[in-house]
């Protein structure tokens, strides 16, 4: 996959390739440090895989939200590297969720781009447009 081409800011930006195309796990997996299976609320099975239990499992800011509060994060306003944080973004089109990235500790963003490659971008300007919309929420946990 050229991510260029559906993510036109990445050029501008910055970006580089960081892993082959795994179909195991999605953005929103990689965004909790999961590799081994798919995110997305709703019944379980394909193409859900798992949502944290007894949390909303619509498609709603809200219910990713809330998952990630169950992984002790919290919102925040601002994108940038805090030392002793991780944070994470969900991107959203209007009211629907659409994708979720995490912060390096280099202050660069990781992403897995749905069950293809991930790639390392230096903002969060970089995957902002008709793909995946606009940054919805900044949330932050204190590294372990």
């Amino acid at each position: 996959m050229c991510p260029h081409r559906s993510f036109p800011n990445l050029i501008l930006e910055g970006y580089s390739i960081t892993s082959p195309r795994d179909a195991r796990y999605n953005c929103i997996a990689w965004a909790a440090q999961c590799t081994t299976r798919f995110w997305w609320p709703g019944p379980p099975g394909p193409p859900y895989s798992y949502w944290p239990s007894g949390l909303r499992d619509d498609e709603s800011i809200e219910s990713f939200v809330s998952a990630f509060e169950a992984l002790g994060y919290e919102a925040c306003t601002d994108d940038s590297y805090e030392v002793g944080y991780e944070k994470v973004a969900l991107y959203a089109k209007g009211p629907k969720p659409t994708h979720m990235v995490r912060q390096l500790p280099t202050g660069s963003w990781t992403s897995k781009l749905g069950r293809s490659v991930d790639v390392e971008h230096s903002t969060l300007r970089g995957l902002e447009g008709t793909a995946y919309g606009h940054v919805a929420v900044i949330l932050k946990r204190r590294s372990p």
